[in-house]
């Protein structure tokens, strides 16, 4: 039974691999001994307010690459929201880039980064990254 106010997350349908890519980050940050953060905003948060984020839509990749490391990182629920919508991006730049449309919510975190080289761009998940930018980014 589940009381109200009970904040353990339930799942009617789970993919498979989402938890093998979500221990997958914690693995990286921990070696690295970096906090858990959100990878846009760069935000520090409890891992259970980070989201595990696609780079590139999970409805988009070959099922081949379902369990692609490359192609995650953590996002809070915010800037995945916003990533997913298209209202952040990553250019070509390798920056943080902005639909002129939430310019105006001065309060988002993710305001401040519009510009600014997006960390955790690398050779690997550069594709994923660029797909998401010319196929889901609204310019």
């Amino acid at each position: 039974m589940l009381k109200l106010g009970c904040f353990k997350r339930f799942l009617s349908t789970k993919r498979p691999e989402s938890g093998m890519l979500r221990r997958y980050l914690i693995d990286k940050y921990k070696s690295n001994r970096i906090d858990c953060h959100c990878s846009m905003c760069l935000q520090m948060y409890p891992l259970s307010l980070l989201e595990t984020a696609h780079l590139k839509p999970r409805c988009k990749i070959d099922i081949s690459d379902i369990k692609d490391v490359n192609n995650v990182e953590f996002m809070c629920k915010i800037c995945h929201n916003l990533y997913d919508n298209g209202y952040i991006s990553v250019d070509i730049n390798k920056n943080i880039a902005m639909n002129n449309c939430i310019i105006k919510y001065k309060h988002l975190m993710i305001i401040t980064r519009i510009g600014k080289l997006y960390e955790q761009y690398n050779i690997y998940n550069s594709n994923n990254l660029i797909w998401h930018y010319n196929n889901v980014f609204r310019k």
